[in-house]
């Protein structure tokens, strides 16, 4: 007689269920997969410096992987006409930045693309506060002060900064008039940077706090969490269907939007 297996052999014991996501760590999400195969960018691969640098076909939008840089590992540069040799806003992401978080932002670009393209270089002239409420309903705490505003994660380890009259950016070297800031550990590992240049429309700001902010778990193997961290995670066991679809949102946006991908106009069930 055959028996079925206990509930628990449905889960796995070294994969788990992790929130919130600021303390989760980098992650295996492989971030530049959907440019590349689902909206089928160009892109260029340098083999010496394990670099990949993604074109939007309007050759506006360039997003790369860079890990011989020593502040970021991806950057997102943002020109108003192709030929245009200085970018007219960037955005740049450490590291150790969970994937999640960095998925989202480049997933919001690549789809926005398609559908508002004059919303990627509109001018950043909406309130600052819409990129605050993502933030505050999730229960960040503000702090107002003349030179920035700042709002800082119910545990502390996290900000999100906004500085009103910076305007020197230099995404690459970590300054910016928007940054994302987490330290939960003394290792490397326990922090990142998120920089966002003062030309980056609002509501990439709004985006990027709603991915920080946001309350759903993420999947990360057991050996891989930072122990600083652990104490202020909620964790449980994931099961199969938990890794089975990583990018359904941004799959989905790419059947609705592009044209040359072969589900377009049929997108996959979410």
């Amino acid at each position: 007689m055959t028996t079925s297996p206990p509930a628990a052999a449905q889960y796995n014991e070294h994969e788990l269920l992790v929130r919130p996501r600021h303390l989760a760590g980098r992650g295996p999400l492989p971030v530049m997969q959907p440019l590349l195969h689902l909206h089928e960018w160009p892109y260029q691969f340098d083999r010496s410096l394990a670099q990949v640098v993604a074109t939007s076909p309007c050759r506006r939008i360039e997003i790369a992987m860079e890990p011989h840089q020593i502040f970021h590992l991806y950057r997102v540069s943002v020109r108003k006409h192709p030929a245009d040799q200085v970018p007219y806003w960037q955005a740049t992401f450490s590291q150790d930045t969970p994937g999640e978080i960095v998925g989202a932002f480049v997933q919001a670009i690549a789809a926005d693309r398609y559908t508002m393209p004059e919303e990627i270089v509109a001018e950043p002239t909406a309130s600052p506060t819409t990129a605050w409420r993502p933030l505050l309903k999730a229960g960040w705490q503000l702090k107002d002060d003349p030179e920035f505003v700042r709002l800082a994660s119910p545990d502390e380890t996290t900000t999100v900064t906004y500085f009103p009259t910076l305007t020197d950016d230099r995404c690459g070297k970590g300054v910016g008039a928007w940054m994302a800031e987490s330290s939960f550990g003394p290792e490397w590992r326990d922090q990142w940077t998120i920089v966002l240049g003062h030309s980056t429309p609002v509501r990439y700001a709004a985006i990027l706090a709603a991915a920080v902010a946001d309350p759903t778990p993420v999947l990360r193997h057991r050996g891989v969490l930072s122990s600083a961290a652990l104490p202020k995670l909620a964790t449980w066991p994931a099961r199969p269907s938990d890794r089975a679809r990583r990018f359904t949102a941004v799959e989905y946006m790419a059947a609705m939007f592009n044209p040359r991908h072969p589900g377009h106009g049929h997108p996959p069930r979410r």
